[in-house]
C-alpha cells in the first residue's frame, strides 16, 4: 500500500503513486545491442498464440 512509504520516510510525496515510463537518468539500449536482444528474445519466445488486436473467430 501507500501508507508505508509514508511512515517511513514522512513525505507526503511517499502517498503519490509511481510514475510511469521511463525512469529520469535511465539510458535506452544502443540500437545495436538492441537489435541483438530482441533476436535472441524471439528465439527463445515461441509466437503469441492470440496477438493482441487481433480477434479469434472474427
Amino acid at each position: 500500500m501507500l501508507v508505508k512509504p509514508f511512515r517511513e520516510d514522512g513525505r507526503i510525496s511517499g502517498l503519490l503513486r509511481d510514475a510511469r515510463g521511463p525512469k529520469p537518468g535511465l539510458q535506452p539500449l544502443d540500437p545495436t545491442v538492441e537489435e541483438i536482444v530482441s533476436r535472441c528474445f524471439k528465439g527463445f519466445m515461441p509466437p503469441v498464440a492470440n496477438p493482441p488486436g487481433r480477434r479469434s473467430g472474427a
